[in-house]
């Protein structure tokens, strides 16, 4: 097992720049063939809705649901990741959290 490849990335938070940053790096980690991925959410206190359904689309592909709002009224609204699948579907994914993860990071 010592000679797997594992790609880690940590996120602080979600917005229009860290879902660059996020595909830009999974893409390299893609390309070097890592065995699976780390993604870090301790510590992340949310951010942007749609920074978070873009993000989510790069590990479960465009249109797939992310999560589902539920108003005082008994309505819902479904929301669906926004972007392409980056991550292969045949590499094992690992999120860590902690009590400091919030919001749209959850």
């Amino acid at each position: 097992a010592g000679d797997r490849k594992i790609g880690y990335l940590a996120l602080k938070d979600f917005n229009a720049v860290g879902k660059r940053e996020v595909s830009s790096v999974l893409k390299s980690l893609r390309d070097r063939n890592v065995d699976g991925y780390v993604l870090d959410l301790r510590g992340n206190k949310g951010g942007v809705l749609e920074g978070a359904l873009g993000i989510a689309g790069y590990f479960i592909g465009k249109g797939e649901p992310v999560v589902q709002v539920i108003d005082g009224a008994g309505s819902g609204n479904i929301y669906k990741a926004t972007e392409e699948r980056i991550v292969p579907r045949d590499k094992p994914v690992a999120v860590f959290v902690d009590k400091g993860t919030a919001s749209s990071s959850e």
